[in-house]
């Protein structure tokens, strides 16, 4: 056999320092983005604070999302908007409550969606799953005998297996080991040093965890260089995922996305006062020379670096958010117009189909994001919901549901109040298709009293 050479190219994603700061960068609140970026002006001399106008999407009302491409155009309001705060509620989800929320807004069958909600109740602050997968499966039998007679622990695992690509990345792991394969897995699989890093994982945790370098460098065949990107990668993974959910309830709350309507036109603004009013600045950036290696020389170059990196995950974290809240705007078009009884049902990855990001990224991104719309103040989640069904076919939202229970309920008389039964008999009078016990889980979510405790 004859011996030759051959080129080729290929792309591969690497987990450099700038992709990690992108990442991290995109599930920041507002505040909390605000926060890094003045952190980063009092330690980096090289970034400055300007009036940058922000970006706008034009979107017609009457426009389709599939035939119609946004035209980006530039808009600077001197007098930030009014907030509305009557339709927003302050406290912060837990993580259970943000990880029901994805499985409300993944497309999980009835069944699978049992199996999913007792995992989730299975998850420690951590985010690990404390109870073994035969646990759960005779916890599922005991409480659905009927429903999971035949339940086979393969199916408890396939769902256990969607719950671990949610956000945040590494949840629902059963140990340390497959925490960190889980976040190492949505990363790329061509890069050599990731591929090095997974090896690490899966077959030499215990020397990395006595530090034993020399033998990790011996058994994955690094040299010094690959060695220090590997453990770069490896100690920015999250050893405590379910942390990144703790909170305070009292957290300031800013819109990161503004919604205006104006002749007939619905625009889509970015907030310019938290993330487009940076820049490097051009004196000391002329100081930096091609040729000079001296310190003060070489510190300038890398304040540089580090100012573009943060500027452009900035961006990039601008463009994400853009991107989808533009979507949801379009999709929920007859809320803003009328209010939550005309929200339309809307899934994770319906977004994800649509903007071509996946599931987690979706979720990551509209986590602790708010918008501010005609309607009221909003975090992007509550724009996701699951479908019920009309008797003509037709899908309606869980939210528009909630908003019918919480009217109903407001317009009721006081001394009879509406049962859920009332309720439920008259939302079927609207043609559409809901159990008794359904109204009754919205109406405590909603956290309206029972009928008996309503009344006066």
């Amino acid at each position: 056999m004859k011996q030759h050479l051959r080129l080729s190219t290929k792309q591969s994603l690497s987990m450099t320092p700038q992709l990690q700061q992108a990442i991290r960068l995109l599930q920041l609140s507002a505040a909390e983005l605000e926060q890094e970026i003045r952190e980063a002006l009092e330690s980096n001399p090289l970034l400055e604070l300007i009036d940058k106008p922000g970006e706008v999407i034009d979107l017609p009302v009457d426009t389709n999302w599939d035939n119609v491409e946004p035209e980006m155009t530039f808009q600077h309001e001197h007098n930030s908007p009014s907030i509305n705060t009557e339709n927003f509620n302050t406290a912060m989800p837990t993580l259970q409550e943000h990880l029901y929320w994805q499985i409300d807004t993944t497309q999980f069958s009835d069944f699978d969606k049992l199996i999913a909600i007792t995992i989730v109740d299975s998850i420690n602050d951590d985010g690990y799953l404390e109870a073994s997968l035969e646990d759960i499966k005779h916890s599922l039998q005991d409480n659905y005998p009927e429903e999971c007679k035949e339940l086979e622990i393969n199916e408890v695992l396939a769902v256990l297996h969607r719950i671990q690509q949610f956000d945040p990345l590494g949840i629902a792991a059963r140990d340390l080991q497959e925490c960190m394969a889980i976040q190492l897995a949505a990363l790329s699989t061509d890069n050599p040093l990731i591929i090095k890093c997974r090896e690490l994982v899966a077959k030499h945790l215990d020397l990395l965890a006595k530090k034993d370098y020399a033998q990790i460098k011996k058994l994955l065949q690094l040299n010094e260089s690959d060695l220090q990107s590997v453990l770069h990668i490896i100690t920015h993974l999250n050893p405590r995922p379910g942390i990144m959910l703790e909170h305070d309830n009292a957290e300031y709350i800013i819109p990161d996305v503004v919604v205006t309507k104006n002749n007939n036109r619905w625009l889509v603004n970015l907030n310019t006062d938290v993330s487009n009013n940076i820049r490097i600045n051009p004196s000391y950036s002329a100081l930096i020379k091609r040729a000079d290696s001296s310190r003060d020389n070489q510190f300038l170059r890398e304040q540089l670096n580090e100012a573009k990196w943060l500027i452009s995950s900035i961006k990039t974290r601008n463009e994400t958010l853009l991107k989808v809240a533009t979507y949801i705007v379009q999709h929920q078009i007859d809320f803003l117009e009328h209010g939550a009884e005309q929200m339309h049902p809307l899934t994770l990855h319906e977004v994800s189909a649509v903007v071509g990001l996946n599931e987690s990224t979706i979720s990551r991104v509209t986590n602790k994001k708010y918008i501010h719309t005609p309607q009221g103040l909003f975090e992007l989640k509550y724009f996701f919901s699951s479908r019920l069904l009309t008797n003509d076919g037709a899908d309606c939202s869980s939210t528009a549901i909630k908003a019918i229970i919480k009217q109903l309920v407001d317009k009721e008389s006081a001394s009879k109040p509406l049962s859920d039964t009332a309720i439920t008999d008259i939302i079927h009078a609207r043609g559409i298709k809901i159990a008794r016990r359904t109204v009754a889980k919205y109406r405590e979510s909603l956290r309206i009293k029972s009928s008996s405790q309503r009344k006066k």
